[in-house]
């Protein structure tokens, strides 16, 4: 039996190269603010090391539809709009020392198009912490 349709779906990641940030916070709740261009959906996630990259996230394609699905480790954050399309994002508890993102992603319908910008950071905590 033949089918046109695939029935393995596409997998793939997002990674950012290097194990470790250079931008390291010592903040266990770092305030990060945004001026997003159009309504934008953000975030902090945590981010895995693997040898030379960081895992951001993993996308699967399923088949028949060609739907993506995104797969991230998101921290539960709180946000407050400040003025206009100014928005203030922070963590709700305080972060594990390690590696982050704080991401800006489209809230697609289709997913058949990932809209997504990334910022790296590492959180280390310091003498203020």
């Amino acid at each position: 039996m033949l089918s046109p349709i695939p029935l393995i779906p596409g997998k793939a990641s997002v990674v950012i190269q290097g194990e470790h940030s250079k931008f390291i916070v010592h903040d266990e709740r770092p305030i990060f603010y945004f001026r997003p261009e159009k309504e934008e959906r953000f975030g902090i996630i945590r981010v895995e090391s693997k040898k030379n990259v960081r895992l951001v996230e993993n996308i699967s394609i399923a088949p028949v539809v060609n739907q993506a699905i995104e797969d991230r480790k998101q921290v539960e954050v709180f946000q407050q709009q400040l003025q206009g399309n100014l928005y203030k994002v922070w963590p709700e508890k305080a972060l594990e020392p390690g590696e982050y993102a704080v991401i800006e992603f489209s809230d697609n319908e289709q997913k058949d198009d990932i809209e997504l910008l990334v910022w790296d950071f590492a959180y280390q905590p310091g003498p203020h912490s």
